[in-house]
């Protein structure tokens, strides 16, 4: 999961000034975490960045818009890791889990304090109006019938996601302390449960195949019997 969100924009020498959308979330995001949601309006964001009312609502008409488009923001970037890190594991059984250990919950290097505060403006958002909880839902929705279509037993899926989410929301809200040692002892107890299941997985592959052989070899020769 990387940081998304908090930026600033390109100074001399830099590659490329940040793209004054991106300005605009990211003022957005400040006045939510120094005054609360309920307090953002789309002039204090356009004091914030910097820019005129109307420069703001070229790219956001609506306060709603504006906070649609951070939860989206982060949202998009959070699938867009998934997806890079089921890639990169090898295809077959339980691609879906390894990825979700390897890629997700064992990085805690990835989860920075500009992280933090753009999940704490989601967490905003969701609670001001529930139509932001739907990016959320349908990243969770795709991420369920990728691990069923891989052969992921439903209570290994929603136990890695129950996961995921306890240490996303003591991350968010500070409610449990952080630490390496934590993270590494839960990773390796939920590695040892994908372990278990890969090689129930392998030994079902192998017995199906066993049998396949052998009811191969009966078909052929019954086949055999009957031509002689």
């Amino acid at each position: 999961m990387s940081g998304v969100g908090g930026g600033s924009a390109g100074t001399a020498g830099s590659a490329a000034p940040m793209p004054l959308r991106e300005q605009l979330l990211d003022a957005a995001q400040a006045v939510i975490l120094e005054q609360g949601i309920g307090a953002l309006t789309l002039d204090k964001v356009a004091a914030k960045a910097s820019v005129s009312k109307g420069g703001l609502l070229h790219h956001f008409p609506s306060k709603d818009a504006l906070v649609g488009a951070i939860v989206r923001r982060v949202v998009d970037a959070w699938q867009s890791d998934l997806r890079e890190a089921i890639g990169e594991q090898a295809a077959g059984p339980l691609r879906v889990p390894r990825a979700m250990l390897n890629g997700c919950i064992s990085k805690p290097e990835e989860w920075t304090e500009t992280l933090r505060n753009a999940s704490i403006c989601v967490v905003a958002a969701m609670s001001e109006h529930p139509k932001h909880v739907e990016p959320c839902q349908e990243v969770y929705a795709e991420l369920e019938e990728t691990m069923r279509a891989d052969g992921t037993p439903e209570g290994l899926a929603q136990l890695l996601l129950c996961a995921m989410d306890g240490l996303w929301m003591s991350f968010v809200f500070g409610t449990r302390a952080f630490s390496r040692e934590r993270l590494d002892a839960m990773s390796g107890s939920l590695a040892r449960v994908i372990a278990m299941h890969e090689e129930k997985s392998d030994g079902r592959g192998k017995s199906e195949r066993r049998d396949g052989g052998v009811r191969a070899k009966v078909v052929r020769k019954k086949v055999k019997v009957a031509k002689g």
